[in-house]
């Protein structure tokens, strides 16, 4: 077996071994991200909840959760106390040293997407949340990758979600309008 071949064939195993894990914890990560829905803080009620399963540091299954954290009315103030579940999510699987996140379950109320106007059905992470999967993509120790799963959920209808890979739901958003930190956060 030439290097290259064994090179492939650790690859491939390790996707197998993402796939299988994703497939066990599926239905967990499912009702967690219901759950995780309580913790969120949202002066509208749109509660959102995630779940993520990752690899340790240890190369075991690890789940990290997130809400919502948005208290007030007004401009969003994001990066300044204003966030979403996915992006608690991933600081979670940061801190625990996770190498990487093989999906995250986002569960929350349905509407449109707030910038393109795109109905799926269920909703999608918004467009802060779009800006920091593609700054999370540029980092190369980021445990978001490219072919990190993402399922979302309609949180009383278990029939409708949506799978998608991380670089696969941003091609679907090629003209979000770039983004630039103002004064105050927002």
């Amino acid at each position: 077996m030439t290097r290259h071949q064994k090179a492939r064939a650790l690859l491939a195993g390790k996707f197998n071994r993402s796939e299988e894990a994703w497939r066990k914890y599926l239905p967990t990560l499912d009702q967690l991200s219901r759950q995780m829905r309580s913790r969120a803080i949202s002066h509208r009620g749109f509660d959102n909840g995630t779940v993520s399963l990752a690899w340790g540091w240890h190369r075991d299954p690890v789940i990290v959760g997130g809400a919502n954290h948005k208290p007030h009315k007004g401009e969003r103030r994001h990066r300044a106390g204003d966030y979403c579940g996915e992006m608690e999510s991933i600081w979670a699987a940061r801190r625990m040293h996770c190498s990487e996140i093989i999906g995250m379950v986002v569960t929350c109320p349905h509407q449109p997407d707030e910038v393109s106007g795109r109905d799926f059905g269920v909703t999608v992470s918004c467009y802060y949340c779009r800006i920091e999967f593609r700054v999370e993509r540029r980092k190369s120790k980021s445990p978001l990758k490219g072919h990190t799963r993402l399922r979302f959920n309609h949180p009383t209808d278990r029939s409708l979600y949506l799978n998608i890979t991380v670089d696969k739901f941003l091609a679907m958003f090629p003209n979000d309008p770039p983004w630039v930190l103002k004064r105050g956060g927002t």
